[in-house]
């Protein structure tokens, strides 16, 4: 053999045994970050794959599947498959949007492993979205059983992995209801929803969610009582562009045009109005990634930003467990950072630029959807409001072609005329109260100006 060729494969074989030699003992120092900076450079220079897969599985918990979603797929699959490799693998086709690969991965992590449960919520989530609902069901169900008994999942610290693993077990509790839905299956999902604790994380998402069974199922009244608590002190800083979606086609089913045109017109200003200094802020056009986790940091120490939507919009993603389990490990990269000795810089300096960049692009990605949605939901409510004018002057011509009398003006519809109140009981005009045991149980009393054919 050529001397040449023999050299070098006693210095590769050198170099990734140095290598995976130091990122054990930057592992068995606390520094994580360091450490999976060189297990990355381990991987593809050595045959021990075993090796690598299972200081991963023991790096993961401490830095997150963040720092090794830059490996391309093949370097990943030179590695032993054990299940933290193989949800690191489903979560890589799962953001790249292969569906069927990233299926095919989470099937493969064991039911001992930490990443057990964030596996099957994947499963569900995914068979939920490919419409094969009896499968995303029964997975559900399966993971709600699995959270209430505690089942460990990652990160590491307590505090953070008991939050995550709540999260986990109320998104695939919401989930059940949600499926129920798109099957067509309305009563069962109503009936659901209502099971499911206020106090769940996904209770905003679950005001929402719920008020389209209500809308689909003429419950008109509840459909807009459970959007307006999004009004309430306790969620005004939360925002979901679809709820006042749902309340301008109640009143238009309703055919409550004023209110119909009051909401569009309300979120024309107080919202996309303000999306072009929102999109311009943070580069959301561009492929340019905002420093968000600096912005982040500054921001925390200011009371309130000037820009209320924009205040909303971070709200919104700060309240999200995947954005604090993200912060966890800032903190941790952090407090790395101060550890690591000059010999160590450059690697740590490679896994924090890493971290970082995902950081950025999490962030990004999630600004950049609200933002499409912004628009979307903007763009059907113009079109509800040239049908609404559309459909009075269309009222108009006819009742002029007809030469019909003047109709009396209908008198608006008011709850003091209705009921009687006895000495000791007091009508609200419900500006600035509230009641928080009332939350989500807003039912609004709502009428109908819809004029009816009389049958022949």
């Amino acid at each position: 053999m050529n001397k040449s060729v023999i050299f070098f494969l006693i210095l590769s074989s050198f170099s990734y045994g140095s290598t995976l030699s130091k990122a054990k003992k930057a592992y068995a120092s606390k520094k994580y970050f360091t450490a999976s900076s060189y297990v990355k450079q381990a991987i593809g220079t050595g045959s021990s794959g075993k090796s690598i897969a299972s200081l991963i599985s023991k790096i993961i918990p401490h830095t997150g599947i963040y720092s090794f979603l830059d490996l391309p797929i093949e370097e990943l699959n030179s590695v032993s498959g054990n299940s933290a490799v193989n949800y690191l693998k489903g979560k890589k086709q799962f953001f790249l949007k292969k569906d069927d690969l990233a299926i095919k991965y989470f099937k493969k992590v064991k039911s001992n492993s930490r990443f057990y449960l964030q596996a099957i919520l994947n499963l569900a989530s995914l068979y939920e979205i490919k419409g094969k609902f009896s499968k995303s069901l029964s997975l559900a169900k399966k993971c709600v059983g699995l959270a209430r008994s505690g089942v460990k999942v990652n990160p590491s610290a307590r505090s953070v992995s008991s939050s995550l693993r709540a999260y986990i077990h109320d998104t695939c509790e919401i989930l059940i209801p949600r499926t129920y839905y798109k099957m067509g299956k309305l009563k069962k999902s109503r009936a659901y929803f209502k099971k499911i604790d206020s106090r769940s994380f996904q209770f905003p998402h679950l005001l929402f969610d719920s008020s389209w069974a209500y809308f689909r199922t003429k419950d008109y009244n509840r459909a807009v009582g459970r959007n307006l608590t999004f009004q309430v002190p306790l969620l005004d800083n939360y925002f979901l562009p679809e709820t006042e979606l749902v309340k301008a086609l109640t009143y238009l089913e309703l055919c409550d045009y004023d209110e119909t045109i009051n909401v569009i017109e309300s979120y024309d200003k107080k919202i996309r109005k303000k999306l072009n200094s929102f999109t311009k802020k943070f580069n959301l056009d561009n492929k340019e990634s905002f420093p968000f986790a600096k912005f982040i940091k500054d921001r925390s120490r200011k009371k309130k930003l000037k820009n209320n939507f924009i205040s909303k919009m971070f709200d919104v993603v700060a309240m999200k467990p995947g954005m604090k389990v993200l912060d966890y490990h800032y903190k941790r990269l952090r407090s790395e950072e101060k550890k690591v000795k000059f010999s160590e810089k450059s690697a740590f300096e490679d896994a924090k630029d890493d971290f970082i960049k995902f950081y950025n692009s999490y962030v990004k990605v999630k600004f950049v959807k609200y933002s499409k949605e912004v628009i979307r939901v903007s763009n059907i409510m113009a079109e509800m409001e040239l049908d609404i004018y559309t459909h009075l002057k269309n009222q108009l011509y006819y009742i002029k072609k007809r030469k019909k009398k003047e109709l009396k003006k209908e008198e608006p519809f008011d709850i003091r005329n209705a009921f009687k109140r006895r000495s000791n009981q007091h009508f609200y005009n419900f500006k600035g109260e509230f009641w928080a045991d009332e939350l989500g149980n807003y039912i609004p009393v709502l009428q109908s100006h819809c004029k009816r054919k009389k049958r022949k």
